[in-house]
């Protein structure tokens, strides 16, 4: 199987992702129920994203629901705020944030059954930059999925000037610099 990433690119991605973002403190999502079986979802579907839009759990949301019918589609909540503002649809571009882990390990796991990677595998072997820290260097993936690397959540380097799209203008190569220093301890 080929992969539209270099090794070195996924690898960045994982590093980018090291640290898990927690939910807010004593803050809960709404209980979802299992759908019932029905020849539309569009009333449930509306009940529970009205509440999480309620809620503000979520500003805008797209569900597709594949059911032996078909494929069942719905847009809640709004895109934007004013006059551009719209229902979401199939092709609205979503910021999907820390989902992108999920992916990421998903990634991760079809590259080590295809024997391209193994969670042994080490930020230098992978990565050969002469830049990195030597302990940076010894960072094992295993340790990078599992979040014990020692490294910071967040970079020091990381200052994003636009909030609405905070990693666009962060690269590899002031990732790199923020890896040439020592990481400190686990987090």
């Amino acid at each position: 199987m080929r992969y539209p990433l270099s090794i070195p690119s996924v690898f960045q991605v994982l590093i980018l992702l090291w640290a898990g973002c927690p939910p807010p403190s004593g803050v809960r999502a709404p209980a979802l129920e299992p759908l019932p079986a029905a020849r539309s979802h569009a009333a449930t579907v509306k009940h529970l994203a009205g509440g999480l839009i309620r809620g503000e759990w979520a500003q805008a949301i797209w569900v597709a629901i594949i059911t032996p019918r078909g494929v069942e589609q719905y847009g809640s909540g709004t895109t934007g705020i004013g006059a551009g503002s719209a229902t979401p649809t199939a092709s609205t571009v979503f910021a999907i944030g820390s989902i992108t882990k999920v992916f990421t390990g998903l990634l991760l796991q079809q590259m080590i059954a295809a024997g391209q990677v193994s969670l042994d595998d080490t930020v230098g072997r992978l990565w050969p930059s002469p830049k990195l820290h030597p302990s940076v260097r010894k960072i094992r993936l295993r340790e990078l999925v599992t979040h014990t690397s020692g490294l910071p959540r967040m970079p020091p380097s990381f200052a994003p000037p636009d909030a609405g799209d905070p990693y666009a203008s962060y690269s590899a190569t002031l990732l790199e610099s923020a890896l040439a220093d020592e990481p400190g301890k686990q987090v």
